[in-house]
């Protein structure tokens, strides 16, 4: 635990600085440790001294993020390294009073405080949210005969709650959304060290600015989330060719065009893409507590029947890819990850883990949604490094966006795989790179034809509806996300781009049919605490957010006016041009252009489109 010591006279500074310790969860994206002091906290007192104490200050979880410039109150002055991270510094402690993270996890004794009457729970904000379910499934009383749970959760749930709620994390749902709609109510240690607690009934714009608030207007420490009873849900697992996935997407995009509504299949189903297999496996759920009586009484009745399963996690991910290379002679894990054939052996592996823990079942809802199997902690992810992308694309062009997508990929006249006889199409991403990336030590095409699509895992395809976060990225409409992961990046004999990949990411991020925002106004939005972000000056949140980016700049003036909770990426945090001081009214937000014609949300940037690489804009992958 940190230590603190008192200065004479003044408030009690925290001295816990540990180096090399503020770095994600992979000892990567390291913040510098040369001007970033690690505060400790045991109290909300000790929380609200640090706030006091420092320039300026971040609040951080456990350290699962891909986003360094969000977390580290500071990047320090050391010039960044070639991969565009700068390393921890061993060069002594920072001076006191400078840039401070705070770690929430140390506050002693976290609380989780469930009330039945208003069906909440409370917790501090440095709990994990797979702790506080597993608390809520075993909190049985005469009321919740089989205990409680939250009404939509996400597949990661090893992240702190604060820090899930601050980036906007999310399951699939569009009915429940993420757990930033979930929650009713904030308390916050404010930039003045002063605790205030917010709802939507006190204020209901600022909690509008604090559901997805990325730390920066105060130090989260308990927050209330609304619960629901326990129930049966029955779990169903299909596997779909990319034309009939397609074909599901367009007739509801077509729905949405036409009324503003979604088929009920789209409400919770979740897709694992099996990009080797040109395959979609499509995991829907029907639920305990369904309005509709039929449905009720069908689930209730298989769950009934049902063995009671203690769980359906699996661990058997490196069992079968130590198969996969037995024989091999020596090897190292990592490397065979970057391996050009270990693409098809990888996917197969995390295709047979998905019908594990997706199969057909009717379970209790912890156990019925899957969620990321806790035994690969620390014999995968902590392991073997990758870095996690999630886009975002509006409802309204989603079947647009992955028909470009999938014809990029495969080629159009192979988008389920069967027009070649499993080799690729000369029309595919992997032929069109393979010449220019086999000149830098990489196959994208086997001997035998076979191509390496760039994924070692399958993709993740989700939906959430439409939330009143200013900063959620489905404040406009519903919208579907797809979550990908680049393991080829870090795991060669050098560090090397994946190509195919960051062609993938390029095409989501800029292309009109994934989206009408963004550096060129086209592409889908990013997840705030993945990777995949641009080169410093090429991320503009007036584009992204171009109805609510200076409702936000509201709120930060409103609870922020001096900066205290700046981190180290303040050419995100930009409303340069913008008539703030004229234009913003506390608890409410921005003036509209027919109250004032000067209120409009116009940002200076330093840079645009033609300064910036190209899509996806960084130079770092």
């Amino acid at each position: 635990m940190g230590s603190h010591s008192r200065a004479r006279g003044g408030p009690r500074l925290a001295a816990a600085f540990l180096p090399y310790d503020l770095s994600n969860f992979q000892s990567e994206y390291a913040c510098d440790n040369s001007s970033v002091r690690i505060v400790r906290p045991r109290t909300l007192s000790d929380v609200q001294a640090a706030v006091r104490a420092h320039s300026h200050v971040k609040a951080l979880g456990g350290g699962w993020s891909w986003n360094q410039p969000f977390f580290c109150a500071s990047n320090g002055s050391m010039p960044p390294m070639p991969d565009g991270f700068t390393r921890p510094s061993s060069r002594g402690s920072p001076p006191p009073g400078g840039p401070a993270n705070i770690v929430m996890q140390t506050l002693r004794p976290l609380m989780i405080a469930v009330n039945e009457t208003e069906e909440s729970v409370t917790v501090d904000a440095g709990v994990r949210t797979i702790d506080m379910l597993r608390y809520l499934a075993a909190y049985v009383t005469p009321s919740a005969p089989s205990g409680w749970t939250l009404p939509a959760f996400p597949w990661f749930v090893y992240q702190t709650l604060g820090g899930a709620v601050a980036t906007g994390t999310h399951g699939s749902s569009l009915k429940h959304h993420s757990l930033s709609s979930q929650v009713l109510a904030f308390t916050v240690v404010l930039a003045n060290g002063t605790v205030r607690t917010f709802t939507n009934e006190t204020d209901p714009f600022l909690m509008r600015a604090l559901r997805v608030h990325v730390g920066k207007l105060g130090v989260v420490t308990y927050i209330k989330f609304r619960i629901v009873r326990e129930m049966p849900v029955k779990r169903t697992l299909n596997s779909l060719p990319s034309s009939r996935f397609l074909a599901l997407l367009r007739s509801a995009q077509q729905q949405w065009i036409a009324n503003g509504t979604l088929p009920g299949w789209m409400d919770e189903t979740q897709w694992f893409w099996v990009p080797q297999r040109h395959e979609f496996l499509m995991v829907s759920f029907t639920r305990g507590d369904d309005p509709d009586a039929s449905k009720r009484l069908a689930v209730l009745s298989e769950y009934a029947r049902a063995p009671r399963a203690a769980s359906t996690v699996y661990n058997t991910s490196m069992e079968l890819l130590q198969e996969v290379v037995k024989g091999g002679g020596s090897f190292k894990i990592t490397e065979y990850y970057g391996q050009a054939n270990s693409s098809d052996p990888l996917i197969g592996s995390s295709r047979t883990g998905v019908f594990a823990i997706a199969n057909n079942a009717t379970r209790e809802a912890l156990a019925a949604y899957p969620w990321q199997p806790e035994a690969l902690l620390n014999t995968n992810i902590r392991r073997i490094n990758y870095d996690q992308y999630e886009v975002a694309v509006p409802v309204s062009t989603m079947a647009d966006c992955w028909q470009g997508l999938l014809e990029l990929l495969y080629g159009a006249d192979n988008l389920d795989g069967t027009s070649y006889n499993g080799t690729a199409s000369p029309a595919s991403l992997p032929a069109k790179l393979a010449v220019a990336a086999r000149a830098n030590g990489s196959m994208l095409i086997g001997a035998d034809g076979r191509p390496d699509y760039g994924f070692r895992t399958n993709p993740l395809i989700r939906s959430t509806g439409r939330e009143d976060a200013l900063l959620s990225l489905t404040h406009d409409m519903p919208h579907l996300w797809l979550n990908i992961e680049d393991y080829i990046y870090y795991n060669r004999p050098t560090r090397q781009t994946n190509p195919v990949f960051k062609s993938l990411v390029g095409f989501l991020r800029s292309d009109a049919r994934c989206g009408s925002t963004g550096l060129e106004g086209r592409g889908a939005r990013l997840h705030w605490g993945k990777a995949g972000w641009p080169d410093s000056g090429c991320w503009h949140g007036d584009k992204e957010f171009p109805d609510t980016w200076c409702d936000f700049g509201c709120a930060v003036r409103e609870l922020d006016p001096s900066g205290k909770f700046a981190d180290s990426a303040p050419d995100r945090w930009n409303w340069e041009g913008a008539p703030l001081e004229r234009c913003c009214v506390p608890g409410r937000g921005f003036k509209v252009a027919a109250e004032d014609p000067a209120c409009v949300c116009t940002v200076r940037h330093a840079r645009d489109a033609a300064s910036c690489p190209e899509a996806p804009y960084y130079t770092y992958r």
